[in-house]
């Protein structure tokens, strides 16, 4: 009797083996991200959800400048990054980074003056902030000039480091006007500032999103499809959970719950329940930085995105 039950106790933890070795082991994944910036939100929204775990993602949040992202995956001392523009720029110089989804389909600045400030003539020869020159910020505020009749050169545009940088000077009045993404726009509003602009009436251009490198998507798909299914997932939820993703707003962003509610009902538009980047926009993207530079993209625009994945995802997802 003992020799039999033995025997069932074994065959027991034979079968139990067999289930956990089916069963993909969770993948430790790096993702970096520049600033803590609402372009973060639906993969903070998936990791408190437990998305990512639930999908054999251990995601560990890594911040980096945004100007190290690139060498950061090319040396592979990060897995993939959260951002279009620096991945786009990068692939336009022939390096093996591409985005594999995207993430707003619309910016999520505006451009915030001075209360006495009437015009945008009332602009020129005065110091306008963004967080860095060359960056999204930056090429939105020279979409905004121009459309108003100025040139980049008819104010003087200056590097700030970071967004809340931008608000701070603004609010010791040290520059007339400045770039300000959500909550931080909506917080000089209400603090009685003017808002001049919002870019997302002036252009189409992607925020957040996720890229890493061709070598990465071509070794780890697995990995790597786990990750976008995660991601497409947690984009959904946060669209679809109005009050758990203001909860996260407050948690991460320290603001007051109607602040964050008016942060979530103007940002939560903007993301995209399948994150397939227009080609047109990247095509927009690569003009700029040829005007910045003077060079021409060394690949099409199709050729910095690699969409084949986050396809296979989505259709997986449709089918369930």
């Amino acid at each position: 009797m003992a020799k039999l039950f033995l025997s069932a106790f074994l065959l027991l933890l034979l079968s139990l083996a067999k289930v956990a070795g089916a069963a993909a082991p969770t993948a430790p994944v790096r993702l970096g991200y520049s600033a803590l910036t609402f372009t973060v939100l639906p993969v903070l929204y998936g990791q408190e959800a437990g998305v990512f775990q639930q999908n054999g993602i251990d995601l560990k949040l890594q911040q980096i400048r945004g100007d190290l992202a690139i060498p950061a995956m090319l040396n592979n001392e990060m897995d993939y990054a959260i951002g279009v523009l620096p991945t786009v720029w990068a692939a336009a110089e022939g390096m093996p980074i591409r985005q594999i989804a995207g993430g707003q389909i619309k910016p999520a600045f505006s451009l915030i003056a001075q209360p006495e400030v009437n015009s945008y003539a009332d602009l020129k020869g005065k110091l306008v902030g963004v967080s860095r020159l060359r960056s999204l910020a930056s090429n939105l505020l020279t979409v905004i000039l121009k459309k108003h009749g100025l040139a980049p050169n008819d104010v003087r545009m200056i590097s700030l480091q970071t967004t809340n940088n931008v608000y701070l000077t603004l609010d010791t009045k040290q520059i007339t006007a400045g770039m300000l993404s959500v909550p931080l726009d909506i917080k000089a509003k209400l603090a009685g500032f003017k808002m001049l602009a919002s870019a997302a009436d002036y252009t189409s251009a992607y925020q957040g999103g996720i890229a890493t490198t061709t070598k990465k998507i071509a070794e780890m798909p697995e990995v790597t499809e786990r990750l976008l299914t995660a991601y497409v997932q947690s984009l959904r939820g946060l669209k679809a959970n109005r009050e758990p993703a203001i909860d996260l707003i407050v948690k991460h962003f320290k603001i007051d719950r109607p602040l964050a509610a008016a942060s979530y009902e103007q940002i939560a538009p903007l993301f995209q329940e399948t994150p397939i980047i227009p080609t047109d926009v990247i095509e927009t993207e690569l003009r700029t930085w040829t005007e910045l530079t003077g060079k021409k993209p060394t690949v099409s625009a199709e050729q910095t995105m690699d969409m084949a994945p986050l396809q296979r995802v989505l259709k997986r997802l449709a089918q369930k």
